[in-house]
Order: C-alpha cells, then sequence, then structure tokens
C-alpha cells in the first residue's frame, strides 16, 4: 500500500513535470533563482525491519519523525545538487534471534535507536504559474547508533555503528512564496543495504517518507 501512494506520486509528478515543461511560455509566477539553498524539513518516517548480522537481532522499527537540513547549489532554474542531512530517535521492537540477548528480560524488548543519515541529492523538475514539481535522486550512507532499552535508558551491547549504503528517489511539489523562498511536500522511499549476516532477506529494507519543508535562497 506505501508503495503504491509512493509510486503514484512519482507517477502524477511526471505528469506535472512534463506539462510544466511543455509550457515555457505561460506567465510565471515567482521562482527561486538564487545560486544557493539551504532547507529545512519535517515529518514521518517508517524505516522497516532489519536483520542484523553481527549482534543476530532484528530490529522492527514502526513510524517515527525525522528532521533533515539540506545544503544545494542551483545549475538552472529546474535542477540542483547537494547534501542532506537526516536524524531520528525511533522506538523499535528489539528480538534476539537466538535465545541470547542484552535486553533485560529475556525474548526482546522495547528499545530506542539514534538514525542517521547522509545523502547527496541531485533534483531535477520545472514550474509554471509558482507551482513547482521535483524529482530528487538520493544516495548516500545510514547510521544505526546508540540502541537503548526504551523504559531503563540501559545501552544495549554490540549493536549498531556501521554505515549502510542507501540510495532511492523524492517526489517534491512545492509553491514559491517569493523568488528566493518555497515551501515544499516531498514523499520517496530509500532502499538501505543492511548485513544480514546468514539471514536470507528477499530484498533490502525500505524507508518511507511524508514531509514538508521550507527551502531558501541566498
Amino acid at each position: 500500500m506505501r508503495q503504491r501512494f509512493v509510486w503514484s506520486c512519482v507517477l502524477v509528478g511526471v505528469a506535472l513535470t512534463t506539462r510544466a515543461n511543455a509550457q515555457i511560455r505561460a506567465p510565471r509566477g515567482p521562482e527561486p533563482t538564487s545560486p544557493y539553498n539551504v532547507g529545512l524539513s519535517y515529518g514521518l518516517f517508517e524505516l522497516g525491519t532489519y536483520t542484523d548480522g553481527r549482534s543476530n537481532t532484528t530490529w522492527d522499527f514502526g513510524w517515527t519523525t525525522s528532521v533533515a537540513a539540506t545544503v544545494e547549489k542551483t545549475l538552472t532554474a529546474g535542477s540542483a545538487v547537494g547534501l542532506e542531512a537526516a536524524f531520528a530517535s525511533p522506538r523499535l521492537n528489539y528480538n534476539p534471534v537466538g535465545v541470547f540477548g542484552s535486553c533485560p528480560t529475556l525474548g526482546g524488548c522495547i528499545a530506542k535507536a539514534d538514525v542517521t543519515q547522509f545523502l547527496v541529492t541531485g533534483r531535477l523538475g520545472g514550474g509554471f504559474l509558482g507551482i513547482r514539481s521535483s524529482f530528487v535522486l538520493k544516495a548516500g550512507a545510514t547510521q544505526f547508533g546508540n540502541f537503548r532499552d526504551a523504559t531503563t535508558d540501559t545501552k544495549l551491547s554490540g549493536m549498531g555503528g556501521g554505515w549502510d549504503p542507501t540510495f532511492g528517489t523524492d517526489y517534491q511539489l512545492g509553491v514559491s512564496l517569493t523568488p528566493r523562498t518555497d515551501m515544499y511536500f516531498e514523499t520517496g522511499l530509500l532502499f538501505v543495504l543492511h548485513d544480514s549476516g546468514n539471514t536470507v532477506t528477499t530484498a533490502p529494507p525500505t524507508n518511507y517518507t511524508v514531509k514538508i519543508g521550507l527551502r531558501q535562497g541566498f
């Protein structure tokens, strides 16, 4: 269901971007024209389920909130490249695959973890009448760290710390507020290539995001 929603947004974005590029002569509203942009976004973030080969555990994450900051270099009126840093501190069901685990109770526990992402981004799109439609390609790394028991805050040993290759795509629909400022809605998915050890997984874990953001040029 979530994948259908994300890909539906992508298909709508194709139509809007194609229409925007086809109507170059249409009257335009204010569009960001700055050589550099900084942005801040906040929204919902679902990480999915991971099997960790290093600690022989499964991490069953649910929905949480995340905050992300971006810096971009404008290439043309509708394209830019940049960097994104995102952070979340979600709760998860921590379950040992075997008999023993680092939870204080046998059979797993509710835990918390810090999730950090650093991504290189490439944005391409168009706009008309102040409405902007863009695709964003992302690639970088994700780190899971600082695992601790959600109740006692006791650190869970031997978990996380490494960086996992991450890539995916987002779709943005925004409106220009001033020639240097725009607000946007963004949804997308990221694939995280996490080491599952000897456990066979049919697909890499997928992160889903739905968020709103503000971008300012300078």
